[in-house]
C-alpha cells in the first residue's frame, strides 16, 4: 500500500455524537485501516468536549486487554474546554482484523462510553482491493456487516469506517432503501480514483427493537445499485470458538445489494430503578444433553425466577442459532415466581463433535439486563 493510502485509511472524519448535555465526543470510532505488522505500535486521539455549565472529569478509561494502552486527560475539564484521550495498540498480536475497546468513565454521565479501535494488520502489502475483499462494482468494503456494537434504549450510535474506490475513475455513492432508525452518508462528495473515503452511520435505538438487530441499506454507485461479490477477511479464531454454533447473516451473501450496520439493544436504568428491581436468576444456566446420535431431537429446559421486588420483563429471548425453537415462551415473571423457559433444538445435519449454542435473555432487571444460558453436548 502507498503512503498516500495508508494516510487517506488513517485520517478520519469527524462524527460528532454528544452523551446528554454535558459530553461530547469527537468520534466513538477510530479506524486505523490497513497497517503493517512490523511497523509497531499505532496511537490515535480522541477528544472531548465539556458541554454543559459545569466541570466534570473523565475519571477512568479501561481498555479491553492489555495490548492497548491508553492516557488521559487527569485536570477538571472547564465548560467549553475540552480533554483527551490517547490510545496505543502495541501492534503484536498477528495478522488480523481487530476490534479494541475503551470504556471511559466521565464524573457527569450516569454511564460509562465505549470507544472503539479498529483495523486490520497485514503481514505484507496489499492492493486496494484485496485490503477491502467485498465489492459492489468499484465500491469496495471489509465486510458486508458493519459492527456499531451496543447501545441502551434513548440512546443512538454513531460511527464511521473506511471504504476504497478500486477502480481507475472517480465515484460517487448515496444510498437508497434505508432501514428506518439508521442514517447512513460518505463524507466526501465523490471517491477518487484508486482512494479510500469515510462512511459515516448513525443507528437510533427503538423500544421495539431489542438485542441484535441488522438496520441495511443498499449503496448506489454512481446512481445504481449492483451485486456484491468476494468474502471479508476472517477474523482471529477465538480459543473454543469452533464449538459455537450461530447463523450468518444468509441475506448478507455474496450476490446481494445491500450492506448492514449491526447493533445491540439493551435497557437504560435510571438511579431509581435499583431501589426495589427485579432479579433475574436462572436455576440453571447452562442445559447439557449429554451424548446423542445427529438427528435426535433435543429439548432444553431453563428455570427462571425473579426474586426482586418488581415484575420481571423479557423483552426479547434471542437464540443465536435457528436451530433453536422457542416452545414455551417467557416473557414475564412476578415476584417471587418461577416459570420454565423451553426450547426444542433440530441437530439433524450437524457434524459429530461438541457443541455449544448460546441464548440471550433481554430483560428490565439492573445489572444484568443481558443474561446467557446455554445448550450444550457431544453428537456422536
Amino acid at each position: 500500500m502507498s503512503i498516500m493510502l495508508l494516510l487517506d485509511a488513517c485520517v478520519m472524519a469527524s462524527a460528532q455524537t454528544d452523551f446528554g448535555a454535558a459530553v461530547r465526543f469527537d468520534r466513538t470510532v477510530y479506524d486505523f485501516g490497513d497497517i503493517m505488522q512490523d511497523s509497531g505500535p499505532v496511537s490515535c486521539s480522541f477528544v472531548l468536549t465539556n458541554i454543559s455549565d459545569k466541570g466534570w472529569t473523565i475519571d477512568q478509561v479501561a481498555s479491553s486487554c492489555g495490548c492497548t494502552e491508553v492516557r488521559w486527560s487527569r485536570a477538571e475539564i472547564a465548560p467549553g474546554q475540552n480533554g483527551n484521550i490517547t490510545a496505543t495498540y502495541s501492534n503484536d498480536e498477528g495478522p488480523y482484523p481487530f476490534d479494541k475497546t475503551l470504556t471511559v468513565y466521565v464524573s457527569a454521565l450516569g454511564k460509562p462510553v465505549v470507544l472503539h479501535l479498529r483495523g486490520v494488520v497485514r503481514s505484507k502489502s496489499m492492493s486496494l482491493s484485496d485490503s477491502y475483499p467485498v465489492h459492489y462494482g468499484p465500491l469496495a468494503f471489509r465486510d458486508r456487516e458493519i459492527r456499531a456494537g451496543n447501545m441502551v434504549q434513548g440512546e443512538s450510535r454513531t460511527g464511521e469506517i473506511t471504504v476504497a474506490n478500486i477502480s481507475s475513475r472517480p465515484i460517487v455513492v448515496n444510498f437508497e432503501n434505508v432501514s428506518p432508525g439508521l442514517s447512513i452518508r460518505l463524507k466526501e462528495k465523490r471517491i477518487r480514483a484508486r482512494g479510500t473515503g469515510t462512511l459515516i452511520y448513525t443507528v437510533e435505538s427503538d423500544r421495539g427493537r431489542w438485542g441484535e438487530n441488522c438496520y441495511y441499506a443498499t449503496p448506489l454507485i454512481n446512481g445504481k445499485s449492483l451485486p456484491s461479490t468476494g468474502k471479508a477477511v476472517a477474523p482471529k479464531p477465538v480459543l473454543g470458538s469452533q464449538a459455537i454454533e450461530s447463523d450468518s447473516a444468509s441475506n448478507l451473501a455474496e450476490g446481494c445489494r445491500a450492506i448492514a450496520v449491526s447493533a445491540v439493544t439493551r435497557e437504560s436504568f435510571s438511579a431509581s430503578d435499583y431501589s426495589a428491581p427485579p432479579v433475574l436468576e436462572t436455576v440453571n444456566s447452562t442445559f447439557s444433553f449429554g451424548k446423542k446420535r445427529a438427528g435426535t431431537p433435543v429439548r432444553a429446559n431453563f428455570a427462571l425466577k425473579n426474586t426482586g421486588k418488581k415484575k420481571l420483563l423479557l423483552y426479547k429471548v434471542e437464540p443465536t442459532s435457528s436451530r433453536l425453537r422457542c416452545i414455551a415462551p417467557v416473557e414475564q415473571v412476578s415476584t417471587g415466581e418461577q416459570k420454565t423457559l423451553s426450547f426444542e433444538l433440530n441437530t439433524a445435519g450437524l457434524e459429530p463433535g461438541e457443541h455449544l449454542f448460546i441464548v440471550n435473555l433481554y430483560s428490565n432487571a439492573p445489572g444484568q439486563s443481558v443474561r446467557s444460558i446455554y445448550i450444550t453436548g457431544i453428537l456422536e
